[in-house]
């Protein structure tokens, strides 16, 4: 009890300095004159300063209630193959504007089964901070041992004095010379859960002025815990209840980066919107009707309510929360029309791979900003606007794709990919001749609406095959398949739900 207090109060003194800016603020503004005293400021940057306090604020909600999932074993933990070389490339790639970070590795393959997503999270938090607490070079190093990989992320930085390196893995740990420095004291907490999650090990040494290397440790072989894909029960019946959601068109992106460039022609979307809190529902719609795009013909509160909504308006989006009184905002999916759009809104982030899954449009974190909202609602006018099913086969495709590493680049006949196997928002892609692929920042999804639908299929929420590739199917004693692939030392699993599917195409093709 006396420790969870410490960590109540923990959180409560990060938060009580951007709510004093907001309260401060709000008081100002509902004096009338929108300036600050003697400062001259106007509403603007008030706004401005007000926005950045409710985003730090969310920062801190985030990452403790993250910390509170993984302690508590109740975060979605999906596990993958990968190839662990090419994963750190990336991670250090998406540092390069820093000029500071180089990477060391042997010229092999570090093949392993990991949640990446999760796994990312963690390494992303120890470089960042080697970065944030030093100024000269930070090195991430890759070697294996007989039965672990070794990730190593040393500095030259400001060094963790000796006398309080005990409790640098507790929730809200600052160490003594981070005084001035952005943070919260939650990302080392972070890195351990993630690490344990997988059966790893972290450690660290350091020295205050020195620099401080940290150790990561992760099994070759996937642990026991590490195989279950949900944390509780309660997680696994909402993913397979999403598994029956019908698929968009397959030329539909989701790639939208603003409102640039929509259809001008298309009229107003009809939406509903679905949350248990009424202001947050206020906020919505107020936000909603001040992009002109959206026209919303009913609220709901609870998975029933909801449903009476949908089967009475038919409506072409539906902004839904996840945790409601009488379910999961997953529970509304299957009275959806096959071609309405789910804008998922919500609190929790733990469900995003999930939602996209069920190739929801986008999935948005409490607070949304209105900017945040109008990529949101590009995106389901590109989906709404998108060729039909058919037309996919008729586009002619581009011939190559750039395949790009911190090693090298070339370019690589489409015709010659043989699977593409994704996690989140990356993707491995495996062609002809080259065994360890290349890993790319573009989901499934994206390669659904670029690749000739004639010749490429999804058979598995994780993995798009290459028909022409494909040497034989095995039917497996429980009555699911596998896809054996040549040139391919591992079978393609193929999901039940995506069986059906590829038994029409095969048919198809024969006939």
């Amino acid at each position: 009890m006396d420790r969870a207090m410490q960590l109540f109060g923990g959180i409560v003194h990060d938060l009580r300095d951007p709510l004093f800016v907001v309260l401060g603020y709000t008081d100002i503004l509902r004096g009338g004159s929108g300036q600050a005293p003697g400062g001259g400021e106007n509403s603007r940057q008030i706004y401005d300063r007000m926005q950045q306090a409710v985003l730090r604020m969310q920062e801190i909600i985030s990452e403790t209630l993250f910390l509170a999932r993984s302690r508590m074993q109740r975060l979605p933990f999906d596990p993958g193959p990968f190839d662990l070389r090419e994963f750190c490339e990336l991670m250090v790639a998406d540092h390069e504007e820093s000029q500071r970070v180089r990477f060391q590795c042997a010229a092999a393959r570090f093949p392993i089964t990991a949640d990446a997503l999760r796994l990312r999270q963690a390494l992303d938090n120890l470089l960042s901070n080697a970065l944030k607490y030093s100024a000269g070079p930070v090195v991430v190093s890759l070697s294996a041992g007989p039965q672990n990989y070794l990730i190593e992320v040393t500095d030259q930085g400001i060094g963790i004095p000796a006398a309080e390196q005990a409790g640098i893995y507790e929730p809200f740990f600052r160490a003594s010379n981070t005084v001035g420095r952005p943070g919260h004291g939650l990302g080392l907490s972070i890195v351990k859960s993630c690490i344990e999650q997988h059966g790893g090990t972290v450690r660290f040494i350091s020295e205050g002025g020195k620099g401080t290397t940290f150790f990561v440790e992760l099994p070759k072989s996937p642990s026991p815990s590490a195989e279950r894909p949900w944390g509780t029960l309660e997680q696994g019946r909402a993913r397979r209840r999403a598994g029956i959601v019908a698929a968009p068109p397959a030329g539909a992106s989701g790639m939208a980066e603003g409102a640039a460039g929509l259809p001008k022609n298309l009229s107003k979307l009809r939406g509903i919107i679905v949350d248990d809190d009424p202001l947050v529902r206020s906020v919505m719609r107020d936000l909603l009707e001040t992009t002109n795009d959206i026209l919303i013909v009913g609220e709901a509160g609870t998975v029933a309510q909801a449903r009476l909504l949908v089967k009475q308006h038919g409506p072409d989006v539906v902004f839904l929360d996840v945790n409601l009184p009488d379910g999961t905002g997953f529970d509304l999916l299957p009275d959806l029309k096959p071609a309405a759009l789910v804008v998922f809104v919500t609190s929790a982030e733990e469900y995003a791979v999930h939602a996209f899954d069920c190739e929801a449009a986008d999935y948005l974190l409490k607070p949304v900003s209105p900017e945040r909202l109008q990529k949101a609602l590009a995106r389901v006018r590109q989906r709404l606007a998108a060729k039909p099913l058919g037309a996919a086969a008729s586009s002619k495709p581009s011939d190559t794709f750039l395949v790009k590493t911190l090693t090298e680049k070339r370019l690589v006949k489409v015709e010659e990919i043989n699977r593409i196997i994704a996690y989140g928002e990356y993707s491995w892609v495996y062609w002809h001749n080259q065994k360890k692929g290349a890993l790319l920042r573009k989901s499934l999804r994206q390669w659904e609406s670029e690749l000739p639908g004639d010749q490429f299929i999804r058979v598995h929420r994780r993995a798009i095959v290459n028909l022409a590739w494909m040497e034989r199917i095995e039917k497996l004693h429980d009555g699911r398949m596998q896809i054996h692939l040549r040139d391919t030392p591992e079978p393609i699993l193929v999901s039940l739900r995506l069986a059906p599917v590829l038994n029409r195409k095969l048919k198809a093709m024969r006939g």
